[in-house]
């Protein structure tokens, strides 16, 4: 593979361990605070949405609604923080070779492709991807917030309007993301194939976790 194991750039630290998340589907692991942990787009134009929970309280959970409001913007950039319902900083992005992401969009899901977009087959869903992924750990379908989309670009026009475009990540890009707690954090490799988001053929990502030898603020 053209862009190694670890994306564009070496890992930040130590590798502890790399999970590979193929097309369609979902992972979840472990991140205890101050380790740092990194998704990848392995191919290219693919988005993963990502959520996580604290590990100590799975009660405790990634926010969008929150995450706007601390950072003050739809659009976040290096620096910014994922919250949690309890309004405490769960992760921060620390590194970012994109710069392209959502916070307000949500997860694809049975209702999304059969309500919205007509698709009334069997079709793969981020929700359900989710869900599948943090099982080990007791958390249900119910239970699972709405996502951080790493790599979405959906823009939100001047009239307020939504609009899907393919992500523009390439391969081997990749976003740092430092545990401010411990966590459990869980992604889905965006299934959508009808919609542009990821050029009509979704691709894997990975994680790359890595202990940087600092910890994470409080």
């Amino acid at each position: 593979m053209a862009t190694g194991v670890t994306g564009k750039d070496p890992a930040p630290g130590r590798i502890i361990r790399v999970i590979e998340i193929p097309a369609r589907h979902g992972a979840a692991l472990e991140v205890a605070r101050g380790q740092i942990l990194r998704v990848i787009d392995v191919e290219g134009q693919q988005v993963g949405d990502l959520v996580c929970f604290n590990r100590d309280d799975l009660g405790e959970r990634y926010s969008p609604q929150n995450t706007v409001l601390f950072n003050r913007t739809i659009y976040p950039k290096v620096g910014a923080a994922l919250v949690s319902d309890r309004g405490r900083p769960m992760m921060r992005l620390i590194a970012d070779t994109v710069g392209v992401h959502d916070l307000i969009c949500g997860s694809c899901s049975d209702e999304y492709y059969k309500n919205r977009l007509g698709h009334h087959g069997p079709h793969r869903s981020c929700r359900g991807n989710l869900a599948e992924a943090m099982a080990p750990w007791g958390v249900p379908l119910r239970e699972i917030p709405f996502s951080f989309n790493v790599f979405m670009r959906w823009p939100v026009e001047p009239d307020g309007s939504v609009v899907p475009m393919t992500a523009p990540s390439g391969p081997g890009d990749y976003v740092d993301l430092q545990a401010e707690m411990d966590l459990v954090v869980a992604m889905s490799a965006c299934p959508s194939d009808i919609t542009p988001t990821n050029a009509h053929n979704p691709t894997p990502m990975r994680f790359v976790l890595s202990e940087s030898g600092q910890k994470g603020r409080r």
